[in-house]
């Protein structure tokens, strides 16, 4: 029994593939006898040793294991996915990491399945064809203005001699046919070459040499060039799709208008980061919304994913983590955040928000930053003992109580955070405004897309958790006052 952790891996990560491998064994172990022995096999394998059984009987045994998986997956889903929600930019940034890398793993993986099984040998393209291959990388290569020079570029250089002696030379020997197996060992070269370069001035020559490659490759079979066995050739084609797909979500194309936004999620699944840079990757290093290559890398990460993935829906928690917290999981000042949500949904940052979140999302954001405007002290108080101002404290601080306010699921339940339900607030002064300014607001019961409660769910009107210590200490503090 393989495959079980892969298949979990590329969606929740590997802490979560851990808890499918456990759900696993406890299936496998109660539908064994006592007498059997099971055992983890690698990394995602089990074992099973059936003591003195035949193998009819084993057979059966197997195959009713293998549908009480099949019945008890619905339910690892519902069981694990509330968990996967990240709380503080750190595990918002390692959950996105491993996502991202898992997904290139099991893409990739495909491509190479697919190739394993075509039998290129029986397959074959005319030379005349393949003479043209090294013309069209040598035009494309000009038309980019590109440089191939031995002395500044020279794995590029390497690689087009890789191209240009893909036909091999045999003296006294006419040869008509290359059989794909030796080009598919070209591309191989290539690949090779590109890891080993050693400044971006070459790997982009390279990939531009690579990208061109499976482009002369995807139209000589289109155009029926390509001979041989009819079932290798659609196989070939279906192996040539999924490298399509591959290249098009993690590889880096020059021409592409979101090159930029290509080369971030390179370098996320490529290098060994960090989760605060991977989120500084995703977002910038500055406030959110201020780097415009976000809002391209946002629009990569949801055509990876799609929009109404569980991934996507991680990504939008990753922004809004990134917007009320800072780096070390704190809730950033009530004025810092008002700010900053003014940023991101009215200024430089509103491309970002608007390709991340919702329309109701976006409302939702806007309802928290009237609400959370409120719990301001203005900076022409008066009161000297600041009493007068406790509500708009305790206001941060059922803010911090929070945690986390998820923006998954596309419906945010009743909004983001405290939303005033009279609209325009008149302003106050003093305990009197502070009171007033929370009467009939909504703090929401937080849900996420599974409907388990996220973080600190506080309901009811004027907020249950606020209205408690309200009454404690709202005649207290108008008796200050006066």
């Amino acid at each position: 029994m393989t495959g079980v952790q892969t298949c979990a891996l590329p969606i929740l990560g590997h802490q979560k593939g851990d808890l499918v491998l456990k759900r696993v064994a406890n299936i496998l172990s109660s539908g064994i006898r006592e007498t059997d022995l099971l055992a983890r096999w690698g990394g995602e394998e089990f074992i099973i040793a059936l003591i003195d059984s035949s193998l009819e009987n084993s057979k059966i045994v197997c195959e009713n294991l293998r549908k009480a998986i099949e019945e008890e997956a619905s339910l690892v889903g519902k069981a694990i996915a509330p968990e996967a929600r990240a709380t503080t930019q750190t595990e918002a940034g390692g959950t996105i990491y491993e996502m991202l890398r898992g997904k290139q793993q099991q893409m990739k993986g495909a491509v190479s399945k697919a190739y394993d099984a075509t039998d290129l040998r029986a397959l074959n393209i005319p030379v005349s064809a393949v003479d043209e291959m090294p013309l069209r990388v040598q035009k494309v290569i000009q038309e980019q203005d590109l440089i191939l020079d031995k002395d500044l570029t020279p794995a590029a250089m390497k690689a087009f001699d890789e191209v240009k002696n893909a036909v091999p030379k045999m003296e006294g020997v006419n040869i008509k046919d290359i059989n794909l197996k030796s080009l598919e060992s070209t591309r191989k070269k290539l690949n090779t070459i590109y890891g080993a370069a050693s400044n971006d001035t070459d790997k982009k020559v390279i990939q531009t040499i690579r990208n061109e490659f499976d482009n002369w490759l995807d139209d000589t079979i289109t155009k029926g060039l390509a001979s041989g066995d009819p079932d290798e050739l659609a196989k070939l084609k279906d192996a040539r799709a999924a490298a399509r797909d591959y290249f098009s979500k993690f590889k880096v194309d020059p021409k592409s208008a979101d090159v930029d936004a290509q080369k971030i999620i390179e370098k996320i699944v490529s290098k060994d980061l960090t989760p605060v840079e991977t989120m500084n990757y995703l977002f910038g290093s500055s406030k959110i919304g201020e780097n415009q290559a976000a809002v391209r890398v946002a629009k990569k990460f949801k055509e990876i994913f799609g929009e109404n993935s569980d991934q996507f829906n991680e990504f939008r928690q990753a922004a809004y983590l990134r917007l009320v917290q800072d780096s070390q999981g704190n809730i950033k000042p009530s004025s810092k955040i008002v700010k900053e949500v003014d940023e991101l949904i009215m200024g430089k940052g509103a491309s970002l928000a608007n390709e991340i979140f919702t329309p109701e999302q976006v409302k939702s954001l806007k309802d928290f930053r009237v609400a959370l405007s409120k719990t301001i002290t203005p900076s022409t108080a008066t009161n000297p003992s600041k009493t007068g101002y406790e509500i708009a404290r305790l206001g941060e601080d059922l803010l911090k109580g929070f945690g986390v306010m998820t923006m998954a699921g596309g419906d945010m339940a009743t909004g983001a955070g405290l939303t005033a339900a009279t609209g325009v607030i008149k302003p106050l002064r003093g305990a009197t405004s502070a009171y007033q300014a929370t009467r009939g607001a909504t703090i929401p019961t937080l849900q996420s897309t599974y409907g388990a409660p996220l973080g600190v769910a506080v309901g009811g009107s004027a907020a249950d958790m606020l209205r408690q210590k309200e009454q404690e200490q709202f005649q207290g503090l108008l008796g200050e006052q006066q």
